[in-house]
């Protein structure tokens, strides 16, 4: 992977990322089910597309060198944490039983 690649791959992930949080903050609408479910679904779909575009970077990232090689293993390490924290909150409701 070039560095003019790996850039762009990361200015992709972090648009998605905008559009993810930008879907998150909107305000829900409608009623019953479709009222969070909509925002729920729109921002999964977005966090998914970035976690595809972080594993191209960090597998692009094996032929870089120097510091861009870092930056592009940083999309992967954020959406490993976002996972762990969403496993961890589950796990901490199926312990405490609420």
């Amino acid at each position: 992977m070039t560095a003019r690649r790996a850039l762009a791959l990361l200015a992709l992930w972090v648009l998605c990322q905008g559009a993810a949080i930008r879907a998150a903050l909107q305000p829900a609408t409608g009623d019953g089910f479709h009222r969070g479910m909509d925002r729920a679904l729109s921002v999964l779909g977005w966090e998914l597309a970035a976690a595809v575009l972080a594993l191209l970077l960090w597998i692009g990232a094996r032929h870089l060198h120097g510091p861009l090689r870092r930056v592009a293993r940083l999309p992967g390490l954020l959406a490993l944490a976002l996972v762990a924290l969403v496993l961890g909150r589950i796990g901490v409701t199926l312990v405490s039983g609420s």
